[in-house]
């Protein structure tokens, strides 16, 4: 019985900082992405202007 409960919580741990992980992760690429789209969109607007 005492297996099963530690299985248990040492399942529940790794799903939540599992969650934690990917919420960062994402986060992050995401704010990358954000920038990097907005890098490109100032030059090609500085070509169009030129």
């Amino acid at each position: 019985m005492n297996s099963g409960i530690t299985y248990f919580a040492y399942l529940l741990v790794v799903i939540i900082v599992g969650f934690f992980v990917v919420k960062k992760v994402t986060s992050c690429l995401f704010k990358s992405l954000v920038g990097i789209l907005l890098f490109l969109l100032l030059v090609i607007l500085y070509f169009l202007k030129s």
